[in-house]
């Protein structure tokens, strides 16, 4: 699924901002952060862009928060089925 090649495109052992229904698949091998609208500087981001997830209020607040971290730094390392991996590069 989707969701399943989205938690296999981060690293083990690495920290990452993750939509709720993605992070129980990487916490066992990964440092997980909910993913929200504060940012909070983790080198992965896992995002949702087509199912409303907590705590956004809604789609639209999600796809600016990803349209905001690539503004940031972020590159689009994988996308399918709504799900949004954002790397961003070591400074």
């Amino acid at each position: 699924s989707a969701a399943a090649a989205a938690a296999a495109r981060v690293p083990d052992g690495v920290l990452v901002e993750s939509a709720n229904r993605i992070g129980p698949a990487l916490s066992a091998r990964a440092r997980v952060l909910l993913w929200d609208e504060r940012p909070r500087g983790a080198p992965w981001v896992v995002a949702d862009v087509e199912r409303r997830t907590f705590p956004f209020r809604s789609l639209d607040d999600q796809r600016r928060r990803v349209d905001a971290l690539i503004a940031s730094g972020y590159r689009e390392v994988f996308r399918a089925g709504g799900y949004v991996v954002l790397h961003r590069p070591e400074r």
